[in-house]
């Protein structure tokens, strides 16, 4: 039996699954996030992170480490290509701990888009603590946009989002803009009973951004129960990752009816980003498919796992893996 591993490494952790080459999903398993690799130590933490979820991936398949596994894809926030240096060490560290044939890294954009539209001829936006846009078309020429990081600009990402709700409470505190729901909401959030606070809560944290980000949800529920403010701030992140795709888009040479689509926890919200996203994206590409992804980036992973160890994605494959995968992984 020849198996399959896909791996997908975000920032909140490292997900894993394990498929044989009819696309029957056989285990699946979870580890730490994945950091940016920048010393031993954070080496080690990639080390303990990805062992724990290939591990454990194996050892619900009824497998132990040394199983050979015939081809593994891996998918990495934060990794710019398959020759980065971040790339050759994530491949490292799994080589060190286990028996795979082949190993292939690329972006987590990647791995995305294969998931959510398996053809790999569309574009996928990418929502989640950070943000980015990516691209492909019929020949697999493949274009990015967006991806510059928090500082540099982040259109349509849970931390954007964060920044523009503590900001609009803050100047609402200096009196400088009206009352907003979100004063209370995220104050509580916090942890925090007065505004002037916010700076020894945020600047304080151990991860700034992350403590930023997490409020995401919570101006999503202001903005469900009819806050203007928090309302307009994820009209704006609707728009912006929509600029972001089209961005990408514009680098290639693709049909009038391409298809879009959007992954990442920001898209949790609902309509509250999809409906500006999609308005966007129709305002520009009128033929365009904007629609919900197939598949999640884990998916996504292992698909290209079938891809690059020659395995044929059919269409009885993805109704083999739509009925064994659990979406709870």
């Amino acid at each position: 039996m020849k198996l399959f591993l896909g791996i997908d490494g975000g920032q909140t952790a490292t997900k894993s699954i394990l498929a044989d080459a009819s696309g029957q999903v056989l285990g699946a398993g979870r580890g730490g996030p994945a950091i940016h690799l920048k010393d031993g130590a954070t080496r080690q933490h990639a080390r303990e992170a990805l062992y724990e979820a290939i591990h454990e991936a194996l050892a619900q398949a009824g497998f132990s480490d040394a199983t050979e596994m015939e081809h593994a894809f891996l998918g990495f926030s934060g990794v710019s290509g398959p020759e980065a240096p971040a790339a050759k060490t994530y491949c490292e560290v799994v080589q060190e701990q286990f028996a795979v044939r082949k190993i292939s890294i690329d972006h987590d954009a990647r791995t995305a888009l294969a998931g959510a539209i398996p053809s790999m001829s569309g574009v996928i936006v990418i929502a989640g603590t950070g943000s980015i846009a990516f691209a492909m078309n019929a020949s697999g020429e493949s274009a990015r946009a967006g991806g510059w990081g928090y500082l540099l600009g982040d259109p349509g990402s849970a931390y954007e989002i964060g920044r523009q709700a503590l900001a609009a409470v803050a100047l609402e505190h200096d009196g400088a803009r009206p009352v907003t729901r979100l004063s209370s909401l995220l104050l509580q959030a916090l942890d925090i009973h007065d505004a002037a606070e916010i700076t020894q809560a945020v600047y304080r944290d151990v991860s700034p951004k992350l403590r930023i980000a997490s409020v995401c949800s919570t101006v999503a529920a202001a903005a469900m129960s009819g806050d203007a403010v928090a309302a307009k701030i994820f009209e704006e992140a609707g728009r912006g990752l929509g600029a972001m795709a089209c961005a990408a888009v514009r680098k290639l040479k693709v049909p009038p009816s391409l298809t879009f689509s959007g992954v990442g926890g920001v898209f949790q919200s609902g309509d509250l980003l999809w409906r500006p996203y999609r308005e966007f994206v129709v305002s520009q590409h009128s033929a365009a498919r904007v629609m919900a992804p197939a598949f999640p980036p884990l998916v996504g992973a292992v698909m290209l796992a079938f891809r690059h160890g020659e395995v044929t994605v059919s269409p009885e494959l993805l109704q083999r893996l739509s009925r064994s995968y659990d979406p709870s992984v």
